[in-house]
């Protein structure tokens, strides 16, 4: 049992709790916010890339290719953005992920040597941006704007 005034919760499982807090909660809004967004994306933001260069920025799209996915528009969200139905299956783990933790109080991970988990985060960081470009020369072989 826990003292009266006292948290039965350590530092380090009050820090998970509130990452996995963090991540479920972002996950969701983000999520949300794509879904429940006007067709076509974000109306009240100019993309600033596009306007300086005429081309589309690397991350255009994205929002119109998640709201497709989310909507169940599987044709419209290959053409308009390949990576949203990995950045949509993404933002769905990070979800479950974090409710798992807030559930369980742990964190939802395998056990690995620190310098392995710094190999794989660098290696997940370069594949994100590998994907990123890779939609970027879609959007722009494709003449999406």
């Amino acid at each position: 049992m826990c003292d009266a005034g006292r948290s039965c919760w350590g530092a380090a499982a009050r820090r998970v709790r509130r990452s996995a807090a963090v991540a479920l909660g972002l996950s969701l809004a983000a999520l949300g916010a794509a879904y429940w967004l006007p067709a076509g994306g974000v109306p009240a933001l100019e993309c600033r890339f596009r306007r300086w260069t005429g081309w589309p920025c690397p991350t255009c799209g994205y929002t119109r290719g998640v709201q497709a996915v989310l909507r169940g528009q599987w044709g419209r969200a290959a053409r308009d953005c390949p990576a949203a139905f990995g950045v949509t299956m993404g933002l769905g783990g990070a979800a479950l992920a974090g409710a798992a933790a807030l559930l369980r109080g742990r964190p939802v991970a395998i056990p690995v040597e620190p310098a392995v988990r710094r190999r794989r985060l660098r290696q997940a960081g370069w594949v994100a941006l590998g994907v990123l470009l890779a939609n970027w020369m879609w959007r722009l072989v494709h003449h999406l704007v």
